[in-house]
Protein backbone atom coordinates (compact mmCIF):
# COMPACT_ATOMS: atom_id res chain seq x y z
CA UNK A 1 0.00 0.00 0.00
CA UNK A 2 3.08 2.40 0.66
CA UNK A 3 4.20 1.71 -2.91
CA UNK A 4 0.72 3.30 -4.08
CA UNK A 5 0.45 6.15 -2.02
CA UNK A 6 4.42 7.31 -3.20
CA UNK A 7 3.52 6.80 -7.55
CA UNK A 8 0.03 8.72 -5.77
CA UNK A 9 1.54 11.77 -4.82
CA UNK A 10 4.21 11.64 -7.51
CA UNK A 11 1.47 12.14 -9.94
CA UNK A 12 -0.31 14.62 -8.49
CA UNK A 13 1.73 17.14 -8.25
CA UNK A 14 2.45 17.01 -11.82
CA UNK A 15 -0.84 18.50 -12.09
CA UNK A 16 -0.82 22.41 -13.07
CA UNK A 17 -3.19 25.52 -13.81
CA UNK A 18 -2.80 28.98 -14.81
CA UNK A 19 -5.69 30.90 -15.34
CA UNK A 20 -6.49 34.55 -16.04
CA UNK A 21 -9.29 36.68 -15.38
CA UNK A 22 -10.06 39.91 -16.98
CA UNK A 23 -11.48 42.99 -14.52
CA UNK A 24 -10.43 46.53 -14.16
CA UNK A 25 -7.98 49.52 -12.47
CA UNK A 26 -4.91 47.71 -12.71
CA UNK A 27 -3.79 46.68 -15.47
CA UNK A 28 -0.70 44.21 -16.11
CA UNK A 29 0.88 44.81 -19.16
CA UNK A 30 4.19 44.25 -20.62
CA UNK A 31 6.35 47.46 -21.45
CA UNK A 32 9.34 45.72 -22.78
CA UNK A 33 12.28 46.22 -25.90
CA UNK A 34 14.66 44.71 -27.67
CA UNK A 35 17.90 44.21 -25.58
CA UNK A 36 16.20 44.61 -22.53
CA UNK A 37 17.78 41.95 -19.75
CA UNK A 38 16.76 41.03 -16.21
CA UNK A 39 17.94 38.21 -13.52
CA UNK A 40 16.09 36.46 -11.68
CA UNK A 41 16.73 33.53 -9.01
CA UNK A 42 14.87 30.77 -9.05
CA UNK A 43 14.33 28.62 -5.74
CA UNK A 44 12.60 25.02 -5.63
CA UNK A 45 12.02 23.23 -2.41
CA UNK A 46 10.41 19.78 -2.49
CA UNK A 47 8.90 18.47 0.93
CA UNK A 48 7.41 15.45 1.33
CA UNK A 49 5.77 13.59 4.54
CA UNK A 50 4.92 9.58 5.03
CA UNK A 51 2.63 9.20 7.94
CA UNK A 52 3.71 12.65 10.17
CA UNK A 53 7.41 11.47 9.05
CA UNK A 54 9.58 13.84 7.10
CA UNK A 55 11.87 11.66 4.39
CA UNK A 56 12.06 13.96 1.16
CA UNK A 57 13.96 17.68 1.83
CA UNK A 58 15.00 18.33 -1.88
CA UNK A 59 15.69 21.95 -3.08
CA UNK A 60 17.60 23.64 -5.63
CA UNK A 61 18.53 26.86 -7.04
CA UNK A 62 19.87 28.75 -10.51
CA UNK A 63 20.07 31.97 -11.89
CA UNK A 64 18.20 32.52 -14.70
CA UNK A 65 18.85 35.54 -17.63
CA UNK A 66 15.61 36.92 -19.25
CA UNK A 67 16.17 38.54 -22.30
CA UNK A 68 14.23 40.24 -25.07
CA UNK A 69 15.39 39.59 -28.45
CA UNK A 70 12.93 40.60 -30.37
CA UNK A 71 9.68 42.81 -29.74
CA UNK A 72 7.14 44.19 -32.24
CA UNK A 73 3.98 45.39 -32.26
CA UNK A 74 2.14 41.89 -31.68
CA UNK A 75 4.29 39.98 -29.65
CA UNK A 76 7.54 39.72 -27.82
CA UNK A 77 10.45 36.94 -28.33
CA UNK A 78 12.00 35.66 -24.87
CA UNK A 79 15.61 34.10 -24.49
CA UNK A 80 15.40 32.10 -20.92
CA UNK A 81 18.65 30.51 -20.10
CA UNK A 82 20.02 29.24 -16.57
CA UNK A 83 22.47 26.52 -15.41
CA UNK A 84 20.57 24.29 -13.42
CA UNK A 85 23.37 21.41 -11.02
CA UNK A 86 21.69 18.27 -11.21
CA UNK A 87 24.45 16.66 -9.78
CA UNK A 88 24.62 19.09 -6.73
CA UNK A 89 20.56 19.31 -6.38
CA UNK A 90 20.26 15.43 -6.67
CA UNK A 91 23.48 14.50 -4.67
CA UNK A 92 24.73 12.37 -7.82
CA UNK A 93 28.14 10.00 -7.22
CA UNK A 94 31.39 11.32 -8.53
CA UNK A 95 31.14 8.34 -11.17
CA UNK A 96 27.82 9.96 -12.64
CA UNK A 97 28.33 13.21 -12.56
CA UNK A 98 29.91 13.00 -16.37
CA UNK A 99 26.57 11.24 -17.64
CA UNK A 100 23.94 13.97 -15.64
CA UNK A 101 26.55 16.58 -16.81
CA UNK A 102 25.07 17.25 -20.15
CA UNK A 103 21.52 18.78 -18.50
CA UNK A 104 23.24 21.62 -16.79
CA UNK A 105 22.66 24.35 -19.68
CA UNK A 106 19.56 25.25 -20.74
CA UNK A 107 18.57 27.35 -23.04
CA UNK A 108 14.58 27.98 -23.84
CA UNK A 109 13.39 30.46 -26.67
CA UNK A 110 9.59 31.39 -26.26
CA UNK A 111 6.88 33.68 -27.45
CA UNK A 112 4.43 36.09 -25.56
CA UNK A 113 1.75 38.60 -26.85
CA UNK A 114 2.49 42.57 -27.19
CA UNK A 115 0.65 42.63 -23.46
CA UNK A 116 3.34 39.92 -22.55
CA UNK A 117 0.99 36.96 -22.17
CA UNK A 118 2.49 33.22 -22.73
CA UNK A 119 2.18 32.04 -26.03
CA UNK A 120 4.97 28.84 -26.23
CA UNK A 121 7.79 28.14 -26.44
CA UNK A 122 9.54 27.41 -29.60
CA UNK A 123 12.42 24.58 -29.08
CA UNK A 124 10.45 22.42 -26.85
CA UNK A 125 11.02 19.51 -28.53
CA UNK A 126 14.58 20.03 -28.22
CA UNK A 127 13.65 20.02 -24.68
CA UNK A 128 11.10 17.10 -24.48
CA UNK A 129 14.05 15.13 -26.26
CA UNK A 130 16.47 16.19 -23.70
CA UNK A 131 13.24 15.15 -21.11
CA UNK A 132 13.60 11.28 -22.68
CA UNK A 133 17.12 11.09 -22.78
CA UNK A 134 17.36 11.98 -19.40
CA UNK A 135 14.45 9.75 -17.86
CA UNK A 136 16.39 6.74 -19.96
CA UNK A 137 19.65 7.32 -18.05
CA UNK A 138 17.70 7.53 -14.48
CA UNK A 139 16.32 4.17 -15.32
CA UNK A 140 19.65 2.97 -16.07
CA UNK A 141 21.21 4.40 -12.97
CA UNK A 142 18.41 3.46 -11.07
CA UNK A 143 18.38 -0.05 -11.97
CA UNK A 144 21.82 -0.60 -11.50
CA UNK A 145 21.17 -0.04 -7.90
CA UNK A 146 19.32 -3.42 -8.29
CA UNK A 147 16.32 -2.77 -5.96
CA UNK A 148 14.03 -2.90 -9.40
CA UNK A 149 14.93 -4.45 -12.78
CA UNK A 150 15.01 -1.78 -15.49
CA UNK A 151 11.84 -3.56 -17.76
CA UNK A 152 9.84 -2.81 -14.96
CA UNK A 153 10.77 0.64 -13.90
CA UNK A 154 10.44 1.12 -17.67
CA UNK A 155 6.83 0.50 -17.45
CA UNK A 156 6.48 2.65 -14.28
CA UNK A 157 8.09 5.48 -16.01
CA UNK A 158 6.12 4.97 -19.21
CA UNK A 159 2.89 7.43 -18.06
CA UNK A 160 5.31 9.68 -17.45
CA UNK A 161 7.65 9.39 -20.39
CA UNK A 162 4.34 9.75 -23.00
CA UNK A 163 3.32 12.93 -20.97
CA UNK A 164 6.25 14.89 -21.00
CA UNK A 165 6.54 14.31 -25.28
CA UNK A 166 4.56 16.86 -25.61
CA UNK A 167 4.51 20.77 -25.96
CA UNK A 168 1.58 21.56 -23.20
CA UNK A 169 3.95 19.38 -20.76
CA UNK A 170 7.48 21.44 -21.43
CA UNK A 171 5.33 24.26 -20.84
CA UNK A 172 3.46 23.35 -18.00
CA UNK A 173 5.58 20.82 -16.22
CA UNK A 174 9.15 21.45 -17.21
CA UNK A 175 9.07 25.20 -16.94
CA UNK A 176 5.91 25.80 -14.64
CA UNK A 177 7.89 28.96 -13.12
CA UNK A 178 7.19 30.69 -16.91
CA UNK A 179 3.75 30.05 -16.52
CA UNK A 180 4.12 31.57 -12.92
CA UNK A 181 5.93 34.75 -14.48
CA UNK A 182 3.55 35.61 -17.29
CA UNK A 183 0.32 35.06 -15.10
CA UNK A 184 -1.42 38.14 -14.90
CA UNK A 185 0.16 39.82 -17.70
CA UNK A 186 -2.42 40.63 -20.57
CA UNK A 187 -5.08 41.29 -17.83
CA UNK A 188 -7.25 43.90 -15.70
CA UNK A 189 -8.01 43.36 -12.11
CA UNK A 190 -10.15 45.28 -9.45
CA UNK A 191 -8.09 46.38 -6.91
CA UNK A 192 -10.67 45.92 -4.51
CA UNK A 193 -12.87 43.18 -5.54
CA UNK A 194 -12.34 39.32 -4.96
CA UNK A 195 -12.77 37.51 -7.86
CA UNK A 196 -14.00 33.79 -7.46
CA UNK A 197 -13.61 31.59 -10.56
CA UNK A 198 -13.90 28.06 -11.96
CA UNK A 199 -10.34 26.74 -13.85
CA UNK A 200 -9.76 23.41 -15.35
CA UNK A 201 -6.27 21.96 -15.17
CA UNK A 202 -5.16 20.52 -18.04
CA UNK A 203 -4.17 16.88 -17.59
CA UNK A 204 -1.08 15.84 -19.15
CA UNK A 205 -1.84 11.43 -19.10
CA UNK A 206 -5.05 11.73 -21.01
CA UNK A 207 -8.79 11.91 -19.88
CA UNK A 208 -10.75 14.88 -18.73
CA UNK A 209 -9.46 18.61 -17.22
CA UNK A 210 -9.40 18.57 -13.52
CA UNK A 211 -12.00 20.85 -11.97
CA UNK A 212 -10.58 23.93 -9.56
CA UNK A 213 -12.09 26.33 -7.43
CA UNK A 214 -9.96 29.54 -7.70
CA UNK A 215 -9.60 32.80 -5.95
CA UNK A 216 -7.84 36.43 -6.69
CA UNK A 217 -7.22 39.07 -4.71
CA UNK A 218 -4.90 41.92 -3.93
CA UNK A 219 -3.26 42.37 -0.48
CA UNK A 220 -2.16 46.22 -1.58
CA UNK A 221 -1.97 48.06 -4.41
CA UNK A 222 0.54 51.20 -4.92
CA UNK A 223 -0.54 53.50 -7.95
CA UNK A 224 2.55 55.28 -7.36
CA UNK A 225 4.77 52.83 -8.08
CA UNK A 226 2.60 50.52 -10.15
CA UNK A 227 3.36 47.94 -7.86
CA UNK A 228 1.29 45.47 -6.15
CA UNK A 229 0.53 42.10 -4.56
CA UNK A 230 -1.47 40.12 -5.98
CA UNK A 231 -2.68 36.56 -4.15
CA UNK A 232 -4.14 33.70 -6.05
CA UNK A 233 -5.67 30.81 -4.10
CA UNK A 234 -6.84 27.46 -5.93
CA UNK A 235 -8.63 23.87 -5.04
CA UNK A 236 -8.43 20.92 -7.22
CA UNK A 237 -11.43 18.56 -7.17
CA UNK A 238 -10.87 16.28 -4.98
CA UNK A 239 -13.16 13.11 -6.95
CA UNK A 240 -11.48 14.46 -10.09
CA UNK A 241 -7.62 14.18 -8.94
CA UNK A 242 -8.85 10.51 -7.94
CA UNK A 243 -9.91 9.69 -11.38
CA UNK A 244 -6.62 10.84 -12.88
CA UNK A 245 -3.96 9.14 -10.62
CA UNK A 246 -6.60 5.52 -10.85
CA UNK A 247 -6.05 6.12 -15.10
CA UNK A 248 -2.04 6.69 -14.23
CA UNK A 249 -1.75 4.02 -11.65
CA UNK A 250 -3.51 1.64 -14.54
CA UNK A 251 -1.32 2.55 -17.13
CA UNK A 252 1.82 1.85 -15.02
CA UNK A 253 0.79 -2.00 -15.08
CA UNK A 254 -0.36 -2.23 -10.88
CA UNK A 255 -2.84 -4.61 -10.26
CA UNK A 256 -6.45 -3.31 -11.01
CA UNK A 257 -8.21 -4.65 -8.16
CA UNK A 258 -5.85 -3.91 -6.00
CA UNK A 259 -5.54 0.36 -7.24
CA UNK A 260 -9.73 -0.15 -7.47
CA UNK A 261 -9.82 -0.78 -3.86
CA UNK A 262 -7.40 1.38 -2.76
CA UNK A 263 -8.99 4.01 -4.57
CA UNK A 264 -12.65 3.35 -3.28
CA UNK A 265 -11.94 5.20 0.18
CA UNK A 266 -8.45 6.94 -0.85
CA UNK A 267 -8.77 10.92 0.49
CA UNK A 268 -6.96 13.68 -1.57
CA UNK A 269 -6.74 17.53 -1.07
CA UNK A 270 -4.39 19.73 -3.12
CA UNK A 271 -4.75 23.76 -2.03
CA UNK A 272 -2.13 25.79 -4.05
CA UNK A 273 -1.30 29.53 -2.73
CA UNK A 274 0.51 32.19 -5.12
CA UNK A 275 1.70 35.63 -4.43
CA UNK A 276 2.78 37.72 -6.93
CA UNK A 277 4.89 41.19 -6.01
CA UNK A 278 4.95 43.06 -9.24
CA UNK A 279 5.64 46.21 -10.79
CA UNK A 280 2.78 45.78 -13.08
CA UNK A 281 3.90 48.68 -15.43
CA UNK A 282 6.60 47.93 -16.79
CA UNK A 283 5.22 44.23 -16.37
CA UNK A 284 8.26 42.75 -14.15
CA UNK A 285 7.72 40.57 -10.98
CA UNK A 286 9.88 41.53 -8.11
CA UNK A 287 9.01 38.20 -6.12
CA UNK A 288 6.91 35.79 -6.85
CA UNK A 289 5.90 32.94 -4.26
CA UNK A 290 4.18 29.78 -4.87
CA UNK A 291 3.15 26.64 -2.72
CA UNK A 292 1.10 23.30 -3.21
CA UNK A 293 0.23 21.11 -0.59
CA UNK A 294 -0.93 17.76 -1.09
CA UNK A 295 -2.45 16.24 1.20
CA UNK A 296 -3.32 12.18 0.70
CA UNK A 297 -4.64 8.85 2.76
CA UNK A 298 -4.76 5.37 0.77
CA UNK A 299 -5.71 2.91 3.63
CA UNK A 300 -4.57 4.01 7.03
CA UNK A 301 -1.10 5.23 4.95
CA UNK A 302 -0.80 8.87 5.18
CA UNK A 303 1.45 11.45 2.88
CA UNK A 304 1.90 15.10 2.83
CA UNK A 305 4.02 17.16 0.01
CA UNK A 306 4.77 20.68 0.10
CA UNK A 307 5.96 22.05 -3.88
CA UNK A 308 7.56 25.49 -3.49
CA UNK A 309 8.78 27.96 -6.45
CA UNK A 310 10.04 31.22 -5.55
CA UNK A 311 11.40 33.82 -8.30
CA UNK A 312 13.00 37.10 -6.90
CA UNK A 313 14.44 39.83 -9.02
CA UNK A 314 18.22 40.52 -8.79
CA UNK A 315 19.07 43.29 -11.40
Amino acid sequence: MRKLLLLSIFVLVQLSAFAQSDSSRVPFVAYWGKGDVYKFKVTKLKQQWKNGTLDKNDSSQYIVNFEVIDSTENSYRIKWIYRNNLASTYNLSPALLEKFAKYDLTEIIYKTTETGQFVGIENWQQVADMMKSMFADIIEVTAEGGTISKADLQKRLEPMIAAYNSKEAVEQLVFNELQYLHFPLGADFSASATIEYDDELPNMFGGNPIKAKGKLFFESVDPEESRCMLVQELNLNPEDTRKVVTLVLNKMGLKEKEVKAAMKTAKFSITDLNKYDYFYNPGVPVKIETRRETLLNIQKETARRIDKVMIELID
